[in-house]
């Protein structure tokens, strides 16, 4: 028998959806990326969201953590 869960949370970066974060009772929260994988337990919601918005692959930063990321107008 499947179980539906609904999300506890869904984490989104302007109308992009990040992932979501389902709650597991005692287990914690698991969170998932964008593509559906589950990125692990997490002890709260707010560690699941750090887990899920710090694996964005088109982000580059560099060595000293500065967002490297350009969009938009003026953009080179």
């Amino acid at each position: 028998m499947t179980v539906l869960v609904e999300p506890f949370a869904s984490v989104y970066d302007d109308r992009s959806r990040l992932g979501v974060i389902l709650a597991r009772g005692r287990s914690g929260f698991e969170a998932y990326a964008a593509d559906d994988h589950s990125l692990g337990l997490f002890p709260s919601p707010r560690k699941a969201a750090a887990a899920i918005t710090t694996t964005r692959p088109w982000v580059k930063t560099s060595p000293n953590g500065a967002n490297n990321h350009r969009s938009g107008a003026g953009a080179d």
